[in-house]
C-alpha cells in the first residue's frame, strides 16, 4: 500500500492570503492609527482621490460665502488691496472660488495632484482668514475683537464640513494657535479678551480636532473593511474552488470520484432529456485486479490504476465527457451525445488503450497484460426522467463480458424506455444543491457596533461637566460685574445635571431613552448659562460668549448623541441664545449681536457632525457585518467541502486522502507525548465474487454495512480511558477510512499490542455479526474479513514507513492463513511503555 505522508493535499484553505493578514492587521490598530503602510496609503489616497475633490470643492464654495458673510457683518473696513485688511478678506474670498473652479475641472488621471493642491489650498486660505481675524485683534473696539471669534467656524467648518486630512487640520489649528499666542494684547480688556480666547481655542481646537479625526479614522476604517471584504470574496472564490476539486477528484487516479461522477451523470442526463441528446455510460472493471494486487503488492497495483486512468481520461475528453473512479478497480464513464454506435467505439478505444499500455500481468487467466472489461448502454432520455437505471444497465452488461471471458466490451440491451421507468434511489448527487449557499445564518456576523455603552456615556457626561464647570471659572475674569452666587448657581446647576445623569444611568433606563435625557439635561444648561451673561456689561463678556456653541459640540463629539438627539439639542441652544442675549446697551449691541450670529452658526456644524459621524458608524458597522457574515460563510463552506473532499462517499469514512493526512497528524503526536500507534489494515473476504455474485450495487451495500462497523471503533472508550494521556481527555480519537475498493484502515493512537489485538478481534467479530450473506466465499456463508495488525514507538522509530509495511505484510499474511483472522506483525507491535521505557 503507498500512503504519502506529506504535507496535507488540499493545502490550507483556512489559511488567510498575505493581503488579507495584512488588512486584518490594519484593522486591529490602535485608534489613534491614521495613516497606512506606504503600499496602502498609496493605494488608499488614490481611491479616495475623487471623493475628496468633489468633498473640498463644494466646502471651498460655501466656506467662501459663509467666510464672505461674517466677514461682511457691520464691518467698516474697506474691500481694497491698498488695505491689509481689505487685502486678506479679498485674497481669502479670491483663492475659495480658485480652488472651487480648480475642483470642479478635476478629471482622471489628475485627480491626485488636484487633491493635493485642494488640501494645501484650503489650508492656506484658512490661514489668510485667521491672519485677517488676528488682524482684527490689534483694534480697540470691542466688535472687532469679538470677530475674533469667527475662527471657532474655521476651525468647525475645515474639520467637519470640508473634512481636511487630520494632517492638514493639525497643521492649521497648531499654526493659528501659536499666532494667535504671539499676537497677544499686554493689558487692559484686549489682554482678558486674549486669554478668553486662547482658553476658547484651545477647547475648540481639540474638539474640531476629534471630530476630525474620528472622520478619518472611519472613512480609513470603511475602506479597510470594503478592502478586507473583497479580500475576503477572492478567498473564498479561492477556498472553494480548491477544496471543491479535492472534494470531485480521486486522490490516486485524478479522475473524479464517485461523488462527481453521480453529480455529472445526473446533470448531463437532465440536459440530454431537455435536448433529446443521446448520453452513453460505460461501466469499467480491471480484469482479475486482485491477483494482480496479490502477486504485485499494493504499490504496483496503484500505478497500474494510475496508467488505466490515462486511457480513460483520454477517452472521456474525446467525447466531451466524465471518467471517474467509482471505487477500487471499478471506473465509470459519461459520455454526452453518443448514441449506441459511438458509444461501442469509446468502449473499445477503452479496451484497446488500456492493452496498449503492456502492463505484465502474469496471474491473469486472460492474458499476459493487463486487460479491462467494458459494459455499455446507451439510451436517449426522456423530459423529467432520472438516470440510475441507465448505470445499471451498463452494470449488468460489464458482467456480461466477465462472465464471457473478459477482455472486451459488451452493450447493454435495456431500452430507453426500460431506463426511464427505473426506480431513482437516493445518491450523493443531492450535495450539488450545496445549501450552504444561502448565506450566515440570522444571528451571525458582527454585533451592532453602535450600541450604547452606558458607562462610557456617564463618564463623559461627568467629565464634560467638570470641564464645563473650569471652564467658567478659569474665563470669571471675563465677567467682572457678575456676581459670585450667580456663577455658583450656574455651577450647581452642573451638579444636579451630573446627579441626574448617574441617577438614570443606574436606574437602568433603556437605551434610547437615556440618550434622549442626556440631550435634554445639555439643553437644560443653556437656561442656567445665559441669564449671567445678559446681564453682564462688561466689554469682555461677548468674548465668553463664544464659548456657548462648545455645549453642542461636546454633546456631538464627546457623549457621540444620535443625530435626532443632537439637533434637538443645537436646536435648544439657539433657542436660549435668541431668547435671552439681548443686551440694551447701545455699545456692546454689535458685539453682542455679532456673537449670537457665531453661536448660531456654530450651533449648526454639531448637527452636521453628528450626522457624519453616525453615518459613517452605520457604514462602518455595515461593513463590519458583511465582513463578518463573509467570514462566517468561508468557513462554512469550507467546513462543508472539506468535508467531501476529506470523506468516502460511499461509507462516510474517512477517505484515502484524510488517510493520509490523519497518519501524519497521529504519528506526529504519538511522537510528542511517548505513545504507541497502531494501525489495522483490512480487507473484505472474496470481495469480487460477492460483487460479480450479487451485483455492484449490492457490493456497495456491503461495504456501507462493513464501513458502519469501523465508524464504531471511535466510540469505543475503552480504547482510551486511563491510558496515557487518553486520561486527560485530550487525546487524539481513533481514526477508521476506506482507503480502496475492498480495503480499509484503523489508525488507533496510543494502542499498545493488548488494546490493538483486541480492537482488532472485536473488528472482526462485528463484522460477522453483520450477517451479510455471501454464498460465493469459499471461507464462509457470510461476509468476512481479514486484519493485520501492526504497531511502532514513534520516538524510536526511523521512519513512519515500517508501521505501514508491517500492517500491510500481517494482513497478506491472514489471507494467507485461511482468511477470516487477525494477524500481528510480531516485531512491530510495542509493549506499553513511555519514552522513557
Amino acid at each position: 500500500m503507498t500512503l504519502s505522508t506529506g504535507p496535507d493535499a488540499q493545502g490550507a484553505p483556512g489559511a488567510r492570503p498575505a493581503g488579507a493578514a495584512e488588512l486584518d492587521g490594519l484593522l486591529a490598530r490602535p485608534p489613534w492609527a491614521l495613516r497606512f503602510p506606504s503600499p496602502w496609503e498609496e493605494r488608499y489616497q488614490a481611491e479616495s482621490a475623487r471623493g475628496r475633490v468633489r468633498r473640498l470643492s463644494v466646502a471651498t464654495l460655501f466656506g467662501g460665502g459663509i467666510t464672505y458673510l461674517l466677514l461682511s457683518i457691520s464691518d467698516p473696513v474697506p474691500w481694497t488691496l491698498a488695505d491689509l485688511q481689505g487685502g486678506l478678506r479679498l485674497t481669502a474670498i479670491g483663492l475659495a472660488l480658485l480652488l472651487t473652479v480648480a475642483g470642479a475641472f478635476a478629471r482622471p488621471p489628475r485627480l491626485g495632484p488636484t487633491v493635493t493642491l485642494l488640501e494645501w489650498g484650503t489650508l492656506v486660505t484658512t490661514l489668510v482668514i485667521a491672519a485677517y481675524s488676528l488682524s482684527l485683534h490689534r483694534d480697540d473696539d470691542v466688535l472687532s475683537r469679538t470677530k475674533l471669534g469667527a475662527l471657532i467656524l474655521v476651525f468647525f467648518f475645515n474639520c467637519i464640513v470640508a473634512r481636511q486630512q487630520f494632517r492638514f487640520a493639525l497643521s492649521t489649528a497648531a499654526t493659528i494657535w501659536v499666532g494667535h499666542l504671539v499676537l497677544g494684547h499686554d493689558a487692559g480688556d484686549a489682554a482678558l479678551t486674549h486669554r478668553g480666547y486662547v482658553l476658547l481655542f484651545s477647547t475648540a481646537l481639540v474638539f474640531s480636532l476629534l471630530v476630525n479625526h474620528q472622520l478619518e479614522r472611519h472613512e480609513r476604517r470603511t475602506v479597510l473593511l470594503r478592502w478586507s471584504d473583497g479580500e475576503q470574496r477572492a478567498e473564498l472564490r479561492r477556498v472553494v474552488d480548491q477544496v471543491r476539486h479535492a472534494s470531485q477528484v480521486d486522490a490516486l487516479t485524478g479522475l473524479a470520484n464517485r461523488r462527481h461522477h453521480d453529480v455529472e451523470l445526473g446533470r448531463l442526463w437532465a440536459a440530454a432529456a431537455a435536448s433529446s441528446a443521446d448520453l452513453a455510460v460505460l461501466a469499467v472493471d480491471v480484469d482479475h485486479f486482485k491477483r494482480y494486487n496479490d502477486r504485485y503488492g499494493h504499490p504496483a497495483g496503484d500505478v497500474c490504476l494510475q496508467r488505466v486512468a490515462t486511457v480513460l481520461m483520454h477517452v472521456a475528453a474525446q467525447h466531451g465527457g466524465v471518467a471517474a473512479r467509482l471505487g477500487g478497480e471499478e471506473f465509470g464513464l459519461v459520455l454526452p451525445g453518443c448514441g449506441p454506435d459511438e458509444a461501442a467505439r469509446a468502449a473499445e478505444a477503452v479496451c484497446a488503450g488500456v492493452r496498449a499500455l503492456h502492463v505484465p500481468h502474469e496471474d491473469s487467466a486472460t492474458a499476459a497484460h493487463v486487460t479491462v472489461s467494458v459494459g455499455v448502454c446507451a439510451a436517449r432520455p426522456a423530459e423529467g426522467s432520472r438516470a440510475p437505471a441507465l448505470l445499471q444497465a451498463a452494470d449488468a452488461a460489464l458482467y456480461r463480458v466477465k462472465n464471457g471471458g473478459r477482455d472486451g466490451w459488451a452493450a447493454s440491451p435495456v431500452s430507453a424506455a426500460t431506463a426511464l421507468l427505473a426506480p431513482a434511489p437516493a445518491t450523493p448527487a443531492d450535495t450539488d444543491a450545496q445549501p450552504w449557499d444561502a448565506g450566515p445564518e440570522p444571528g451571525h456576523g458582527a454585533a451592532p457596533r453602535g450600541a450604547v455603552r452606558r458607562w462610557t456615556l456617564l463618564v463623559n457626561g461627568l467629565a464634560g461637566l467638570a470641564v464645563v464647570a473650569v471652564y467658567v471659572r478659569l474665563s470669571r475674569p471675563l465677567m467682572p460685574d457678575v456676581a459670585s452666587e450667580v456663577i455658583s448657581s450656574f455651577t450647581a446647576a452642573g451638579v444636579v445635571v451630573g446627579l441626574l445623569m448617574v441617577g438614570l444611568t443606574v436606574a437602568g433606563v433603556p437605551d434610547r431613552w437615556l440618550l434622549r435625557a442626556y440631550g435634554v439635561l445639555t439643553v437644560a444648561l443653556g437656561p442656567a448659562a445665559v441669564p449671567p451673561l445678559s446681564a453682564s456689561q462688561a466689554p469682555t463678556t461677548p468674548t465668553y460668549a463664544l464659548s456657548l456653541c462648545l455645549i453642542p459640540m461636546f454633546a456631538a463629539v464627546v457623549l457621540r448623541l444620535p443625530f435626532r438627539v443632537i439637533l434637538g439639542v443645537s436646536t435648544g441652544w439657539v433657542v436660549v441664545a435668541l431668547a435671552l442675549l439681548r443686551p440694551d446697551d447701545d455699545v456692546l449691541g454689535p458685539a453682542w449681536g455679532y456673537a449670537v450670529q457665531v453661536v448660531v452658526i456654530g450651533s449648526l456644524y454639531p448637527v452636521v457632525a453628528a450626522y457624519l459621524l453616525q453615518q459613517a458608524d452605520r457604514r462602518e458597522a455595515e461593513l463590519a457585518r458583511s465582513e463578518a457574515a463573509e467570514r462566517v460563510r468561508l468557513h462554512r463552506r469550507t467546513d462543508q467541502l472539506r468535508w467531501l473532499a476529506s470523506t468516502d462517499a460511499l461509507t462516510g469514512l474517512v477517505n484515502r486522502r484524510q488517510f493520509e493526512v490523519e497518519y501524519a497528524r497521529l504519528w506526529e503526536a504519538c511522537r510528542a507525548a511517548g505513545e504507541p500507534l497502531a494501525l489495522l489494515i483490512l480487507d473484505v473476504d472474496h470481495f469480487k465474487a460477492y460483487n460479480d455474485g450479487y451485483g455492484h450495487p449490492a457490493g456497495d451495500a456491503c461495504l456501507r454495512r462493513v464501513g458502519g462497523a469501523l465508524a464504531a471503533v471511535a466510540g469505543w472508550t475503552d480504547l482510551r480511558d486511563g491510558h496515557g494521556p487518553a486520561s486527560a481527555g485530550t487525546w487524539p480519537r481513533p481514526v477508521a477510512a476506506r482507503l480502496g475498493g475492498e480495503e480499509f484502515g484503523v489508525l488507533l493512537p496510543g494502542a499498545d499490542a493488548r488494546l490493538a489485538l483486541l480492537a482488532a478481534e472485536r473488528l472482526r467479530r462485528v463484522v460477522q455479526e453483520l450477517d451479510v450473506e455471501h454464498r460465493w466465499s469459499p471461507t464462509a456463508r457470510h461476509v468476512t474479513v481479514s486484519i493485520g495488525v501492526a504497531g511502532e514507538l514513534p520516538w524510536r522509530a526511523g521512519s513512519d514507513r515500517r508501521l505501514l509495511a508491517a500492517a500491510d505484510a500481517a494482513l497478506y499474511q491472514a489471507k494467507a492463513s485461511g482468511r477470516d483472522r487477525v494477524v500481528a506483525a510480531p516485531s512491530a507491535v510495542p509493549s506499553t511503555g513511555g519514552a522513557g521505557s
